[in-house]
């Protein structure tokens, strides 16, 4: 029984892996287990699976023996004349989550974007990467009207917030509002956005950050820490965002400034963390 159980359930992971364009994709896969055994792979979410080991002599499951998972991406959206801070600080502050199955890439249309003030940068991801990410930022720049009006590009973005973490940085919020992914839904953005937001339709806070459901926007380039938070604690839990904040925060200022950056975000945790919680460093 515990052989042809085995066989079925590998048979299922090959299955269940190849049809999936994001694990095709991944980079690695993360398989821990103490010993070679049947496995039971029960899907835990979208880009997760735990493995349970099936043992003649104990054939009760054990979570703690084997694990499979495949490596969550957050994709910053960045185009041509961004802005450094939008796109940046989420950069840093994404990547203070230390694990290997955690994957944070600018991506771009093109194999690279110049930024409003010159600094250019190598895209990690494409578009359609992207829009298969477990969760996408939306950058801000000098040139976002510009691209909401290029029908080509904006057909290339087919985000959906009902599978994966959605989030706007400034004029980056105009992108989300022009996509149709925010009716009904207030926002907040940059003041000089603010117009163009309000004629898409879009009511605008006078607040730096605002998340309902799987959506997220923030409103200056110095919220974007607290948009790059609420996306760890959606994905791995309050400490992990906790930690990465604490990291980047100025000495002597480290605890206001994560009760400040927490208390923005906190209240639009309701919706249950798609991943446990990380460990993450600390200086």
């Amino acid at each position: 029984m515990a052989s042809d159980l085995g066989s079925r359930c590998r048979l299922f992971a090959r299955y269940f892996i190849s049809a999936r364009p994001s694990y095709r994709r991944a980079r690695r896969l993360h398989f821990v287990a103490r010993r070679r055994e049947p496995l039971l792979l029960v899907p835990v979410y979208k880009h997760a699976l735990w493995a349970f080991t099936w043992s003649s002599d104990t054939p009760e499951f054990g979570g703690q023996l084997a694990r499979w998972r495949v490596i969550l991406h957050i994709a910053i959206l960045t185009f041509e004349g961004f802005n450094e801070l939008d796109s940046l600080i989420a950069l840093g502050v994404l990547n203070r989550v230390r694990k290997p199955d955690w994957r944070v890439s600018i991506a771009s249309p093109t194999p690279r974007v110049r930024s409003m003030n010159g600094v250019v940068l190598e895209s990690q991801a494409s578009l359609q990467e992207a829009c298969e990410a477990d969760a996408v930022i939306v950058g801000s720049g000098i040139l976002t009207r510009d691209i909401v009006a290029d029908h080509a590009l904006m057909s290339q973005l087919r985000l959906d917030p009902s599978k994966q973490l959605l989030g706007a940085q400034c004029s980056g919020t105009l992108m989300l509002a022009r996509l149709g992914l925010l009716n009904g839904v207030p926002a907040c953005t940059d003041l000089t956005t603010k117009p163009w937001v309000q004629e898409a339709g879009v009511k605008v806070l006078n607040q730096p950050l605002f998340a309902k459901g799987n959506i997220a926007t923030a409103g200056g380039c110095l919220a974007s820490h607290y948009l790059a938070a609420w996306v760890i604690a959606r994905l791995e839990g309050i400490e992990a965002a906790e930690a990465a904040l604490h990291y980047v925060a100025p000495v002597g200022e480290k605890e206001n400034y994560v009760s400040r950056a927490l208390g923005h975000i906190t209240p639009y945790l309701q919706s249950p963390r798609l991943a446990n919680p990380a460990a993450t460093g600390s200086r």
